[in-house]
């Protein structure tokens, strides 16, 4: 990601738990439902195969799947399994050198050749499958990417015209989208996870059962006074952008006393002063700020899949991608606890909600982070050096201070339990909203990107 980019994050973006990614197992280089905590290694030199999309890892589905997502580093170990977002850095290149490039054009040309669309009818595996090529095509329709490496503008091309098309395939009708799963309704049925927080067991994973229920406790918000895109940005801003406007975020609070005591604290936020200009004693000047959040503050951040319809417009689903929730005890962040959960497309597909709670000690691979443009995976020892690292934090931290380590920038400083960590130089204007208007603005951010005109006239020239 450009280092350009502002980060335009609130207090309720900053103090929520970052992503934990799991990482599938691995036997004799197929992935499977399976423990995560089972990964094997396999020879980089030797392709990966997935059973994802279907029971046979040699389905053309999961042969693309794999080409795309699955990345080897160089002590043999598998990552971008069962991800949500592509390993993909602004300065990768193994997508559009050989021998990944030719493998991954000449599956993009049999699929098309062969109808591969045809292959799988289910609506659920075609919405996924869509996203996940979105997901590529946006890289490598990325204009600064494609200036930082000018000499394989023609591989960009190529890969990304062929993505197009198959993207436009796959897209489900307007009427099917509105029918996909809830799978956040799924998981609550299912009860594998408590509906509220046990304070005897407070380390013990929850999924709030009331999360999304209308004038409830958790109050949505957004920034900007709720005005419509472009006189409001979208509320998370940074996490729209890291994911392609792709997906849409929402940010929830709910403190102890319930919403209206959410709504008045938030309202008090809003006519903070906020000192302009640095300050060399910020941080300190915000942890003795005396408007912090009361203890027992729940915060969530929550990504929802958005879909492309076969009339070539934007549409959001009801499938939940990944639920970060804090509560808040104190500044201290190991006075507070984390949670996350994460979609894995196995077991959505196979009937369950596939939202899974995270764990401290797996490694993920920092993708969504400024100071990272250079593909951890082209450099020698990087991705051991970070699987060292986080097994080394989950012996001597506690849980709940194993944040994910692309966001520590941002969700491993003190003052993000402040309520002055809203602001940046101005008032963040919060107020309660209902989530379709996020959805709006998002949709409408996307909209006006390069990458998305790109998709639209591609799909166009070739209807």
């Amino acid at each position: 990601m450009s280092k350009r980019i502002t980060r335009d994050v609130t207090l309720l973006l900053l103090a929520i738990l970052p992503l934990i990614s799991f990482r599938p197992s691995v036997s004799d280089g197929i992935v499977r439902a399976a423990d995560p905590d089972q990964l094997k290694t396999i020879a980089p030199s030797s392709p990966c195969k997935v059973a994802i999309y279907d029971a046979d890892p040699d389905h053309l589905w999961n042969r693309l799947y794999a080409a795309l997502y699955v990345r080897i580093a160089d002590e043999g170990q598998a990552y971008g399994l069962d991800d949500l977002d592509p390993l993909l850095w602004e300065n990768s290149r193994h997508l559009l050198t050989e021998p990944r490039y030719r493998q991954v054009l000449d599956l993009l040309n049999e699929f098309l050749d062969e109808r591969g669309e045809k292959l799988i009818t289910l609506p659920l595996k075609r919405a996924l499958f869509q996203h996940d090529l979105w997901a590529v095509f946006d890289w490598l329709a990325d204009p600064e990417a494609e200036h930082v490496w000018k000499q394989r503008r023609a591989e960009r091309r190529a890969l990304r015209n062929q993505l197009a098309s198959i993207i436009h395939r796959l897209a489900l009708s307007a009427e099917d989208i509105e029918k996909l799963p809830d799978n956040f309704s799924v998981a609550l049925a299912g009860k594998t996870y408590p509906p509220k927080q046990d304070p005897s067991h407070a380390a013990k994973a929850f999924l709030p059962g009331d999360l999304f229920e209308a004038n409830g406790p958790w109050v949505h918000l957004q920034t900007g006074g709720g005005k419509p895109y472009p006189f409001g940005k979208p509320t998370a801003l940074t996490h729209v952008h890291f994911v392609g406007g792709r997906s849409a975020f929402f940010v929830f609070a709910n403190l102890p006393e319930g919403r209206r005591a959410t709504l008045e604290y938030l309202q008090k936020l809003n006519t903070l002063p906020y000192p302009a200009g640095p300050s060399p004693n910020r941080t300190t000047a915000l942890t003795s700020n005396p408007n912090l959040p009361p203890s027992g503050t729940k915060l969530a951040l929550v990504r929802q899949m958005l879909l492309i319809d076969d009339s070539g417009i934007m549409r959001p689903t009801r499938l939940i991608e990944s639920v970060q929730m804090r509560v808040v005890h104190g500044i201290a962040e190991k006075d507070n606890d984390f949670f996350e959960f994460s979609l894995h497309r196995k077991e959505l597909f196979d009937g369950h909600s596939g939202l899974r709670a995270g764990k401290s000690d797996q490694v993920t691979i920092p993708i969504f982070n400024h100071t990272h443009d250079e593909d951890l995976f082209s450099i020698p020892g990087r991705v051991r050096t970070l699987r060292e690292t986080v097994a080394k934090r989950s012996r001597n931290e506690p849980v709940s201070e194993n944040l994910r380590l692309d966001c520590v920038a941002c969700h491993k400083r003190p003052d993000i339990v402040t309520a002055s960590a809203f602001f940046h130089d101005r008032s963040p204007e919060l107020t309660a909203s209902e989530r379709g208007n996020e959805v709006e603005r998002i949709i409408r951010w996307k909209g006006e990107k390069y990458n998305w005109g790109l998709l639209q006239g591609l799909i166009e020239e070739r209807k």
